[in-house]
């Protein structure tokens, strides 16, 4: 009787270690998954901060270029603005040149 309850016992000590080593193999894994996780999550981290600067350089270019297109806009209009009234003041003289011809 003594001899089938230490057997007994020693079943349930062999079925306890293997339940304990199963749960340790499942401890193991999931820290080595939370290992990659976090490293997954490091890595995508880093993309998204290099994206970030690249969109922000690229807004700062757009920025210049706007800002650059504005001042030769402004040149531009000055510089039309300039011309019309010469053509004005050629077109003025030649009336005058006619007048003067015709008198």
């Amino acid at each position: 009787d003594t001899s089938s309850s230490a057997a007994c016992i020693e079943e349930q000590c062999e079925q306890k270690s293997r339940e304990l080593l199963e749960v340790m193999s499942a401890t193991d894994e999931y820290v080595l998954e939370m290992g990659n996780l976090r490293r997954d999550r490091e890595e995508a981290n880093e993309k998204l901060f290099k994206a970030l600067r690249h969109l922000q350089d690229f807004k700062d270019v757009i920025v210049n270029q706007e800002t650059e297109l504005a001042e030769q806009a402004l040149s531009l209009q000055h510089h039309m603005n300039s011309s019309e009234m010469e053509k004005m003041q050629i077109v003025e003289a030649n009336e005058k040149d006619r007048r003067a011809l015709i008198e």
